[in-house]
């Protein structure tokens, strides 16, 4: 915990990598000698993604009493995909993830028995990609709620936390989408 009237500043980086493989169907269309035309579903091989995703946390706690602190994160990640099918071709993206706001309150101090910590943290902001590559920022849409156990055997330490994460709908506000991409003059 952070001590009382004290500021404290964490950072954390993680690493994923995506490797997936899929085979690759895709249709043909042929002209019949009647002059119809049908489709003819066609195997092209096997398509290979392979995704590099690096996210860079900082985190800024603030001590309110002796066993409670507030604390707001940025997010923010870098992202390099490969995919090879029957062309190769290379996406690389960097951005902003997301700022929360939450608090943690400590339970249970760790003495002979292991400590307790739960707490709560709102995304204020959080951009969201739809499958249509659209990227919007949406507000206060996903909530985590976590409790926290540890206990220190020195140098060790056992670390249990359980979190449940609740995201509401995010929509796409295409029409807001539309007039930000457009000139006319009926958007206000």
């Amino acid at each position: 915990m952070t001590e009382t009237n004290q500021f404290k500043l964490e950072t954390a980086i993680s690493y994923a990598n995506i490797n997936k493989k899929a085979n690759v169907v895709s249709p043909i269309t042929y002209q019949t000698s009647g002059g119809d035309f049908a489709n003819i579903p066609s195997y092209l091989g096997v398509s290979a993604t392979n995704q590099d995703y690096i996210n860079y946390g900082f985190n800024l706690k603030y001590g309110i009493s002796k066993k409670l602190e507030i604390f707001t994160g940025l997010n923010m990640f870098t992202s390099d995909t490969h995919i090879s099918d029957y062309s190769f071709s290379n996406k690389s993206e960097k951005g902003f993830n997301n700022l929360n706001l939450g608090l943690t309150y400590q339970v249970k101090k760790e003495d002979d028995r292991p400590s307790l910590l739960i707490g709560g943290s709102v995304d204020a902001i959080e951009r969201v990609t739809f499958s249509d590559d659209h990227k919007e920022n949406q507000n206060l849409k996903s909530y985590s709620f976590f409790a926290t156990s540890y206990y220190t055997v020195d140098p060790i330490v056992f670390l249990l936390k359980a979190n449940y994460r609740l995201n509401l709908k995010k929509e796409y506000r295409k029409w807001k989408y539309f007039c930000t991409q457009s000139k006319y003059l009926f958007c206000s």
